[in-house]
């Protein structure tokens, strides 16, 4: 029972730093809590109410600990994982205790079933404190739970809006899974770009019949066959109707769909070399020096900006400026020690670029019409070159061409 009490006890002071947590007064479901990832703007009395996660608490005193959950707390009748169950362990006290989290699924598939008191149990032991379930810190464990939380939300909501009538598609560059903007080398096509010109074009395909799709929409909801007769008057004379010979036909759009016939092989580039990272057990000091590196470069990026140049008494133009990132890697791990930035002239004259295993230089604000924001564009290639180096130096036998990058602007 004490136990017990301390592992909802850190499972609760976990929980709270991200969502909303409701504490049940019985268990049932398996669900020590009832989470919700936090956004005042939602109500459970709204249309497309909130997703709502079931996570269940355990405290082991070592990693010989065992203990059981009910197997209907995880699959349905059928077997299939429940989704939005989570089972968060923590082992030990003291200043490093351990936390492993698991998905319904991931329950399913890696832990075995004992029967006891005559009902199936999953047996959450050894095979629960594998290394792919352990999270690293606190943040990475809430991570895991939000993320598979927002997917489910994403997917509530992309069922909800495709069944209205035109769907308000909201386009960013970043709106994509964090696999997909991670720098890796590609020679393919610049992914976070490729989608969005693919889903662009495609948006405009489809707002392009907007006024038509509105009145076939409003028209097969109504009752009213004086509203039908109304439309159907409407859609005859709509530019996007074509009538001929009495049959009326949706008149082909001829917007360009920018299909990119390299997307497919660019995903597969990335996913083979976000392979590679894993199995060489890199991936952690990868995203070590991408974190370091974006946070060096925002913060170096707001005391940048483009050099004046006074062309007469009333006009005046602006030059790009030269600036320089070198990485210290440790040497026999190659594990990322130091990031510094520089303005080109300041490392010429006084940094001895041979002490940096990586030094790259770029201009920033190349094209000044674009302000600050195409400032961010230069700074957010100079990163990628970055990470690009970083991967040829951890894995010289990978044969890199000619990476693409960025070319629209950050959103």
């Amino acid at each position: 029972m004490e136990n017990g009490a301390l592992g909802e006890s850190m499972c609760s002071t976990l929980l709270l730093q991200r969502f909303w947590v409701m504490k049940r007064s019985v268990d049932t479901d398996g669900g020590d809590f009832l989470i919700q990832i936090r956004d005042s703007s939602v109500k459970f009395t709204d249309v497309l109410p909130p997703r709502i996660g079931t996570v269940q608490s355990k405290f082991s005193q070592d990693k010989k600990t065992t203990h059981y959950i009910n197997k209907d707390y995880v699959v349905d009748p059928s077997g299939e994982p429940l989704p939005g169950f989570f089972l968060v362990i923590h082992v030990g006290v003291g200043d490093h205790p351990q936390r492993y989290v698991l998905t319904a699924s991931e329950i399913s598939a890696n832990l075995s079933i004992k029967i006891k008191e005559d009902s199936p149990y999953y047996l959450i032991g050894k095979d629960a404190y594998a290394q792919k379930f352990k999270v690293a810190n606190a943040e990475a464990a809430l991570d895991k739970i939000e993320g598979d939380l927002l997917r489910r939300s994403e997917e509530d909501k992309r069922r909800f809006l495709q069944s209205v009538l035109i769907p308000d598609y909201d386009l960013k560059r970043r709106n994509l899974d964090k696999i997909w903007l991670m720098p890796l080398p590609n020679e393919h096509a610049y992914i976070p770009d490729e989608i969005y010109r693919i889903k662009s074009s495609l948006r405009m395909a489809l707002y392009a019949y907007d006024d038509v799709q509105t009145m076939i929409g409003e028209l097969l909801f109504s009752q009213d066959a004086a509203e039908c007769a109304s439309i159907v008057d409407q859609l005859c004379d709509s530019r996007d109707i074509q009538e001929r010979d009495g049959t009326y036909f949706l008149r082909p759009n001829s917007h360009e769909l920018r299909l990119s016939p390299a997307l497919g092989d660019a995903v597969e580039t990335h996913m083979r070399r976000l392979k590679i990272l894993t199995n060489s057990g890199r991936l952690e000091n990868f995203y070590q020096l991408m974190k370091k590196l974006f946070d060096l470069c925002v913060k170096s990026f707001e005391n940048l900006k483009p050099i004046k140049i006074k062309l007469s008494e009333t006009s005046f133009t602006f030059k790009s400026i030269k600036v320089s990132i070198g990485v210290k890697l440790e040497a026999s791990s190659q594990v990322p020690l130091s990031v510094d930035f520089f303005h080109d002239e300041i490392i010429s004259d006084s940094t001895d670029s041979v002490k940096y295993d990586i030094l790259e230089t770029g201009r920033v604000f190349t094209n000044w019409e674009d302000g600050k924001l195409g400032g961010w564009r230069d700074m957010h290639r100079l990163q990628d070159r970055i990470m690009a180096r970083y991967f040829s130096y951890l894995f010289p036998h990978e044969k890199i061409g000619g990476v693409k990058q960025a070319m629209l602007m950050m959103e």
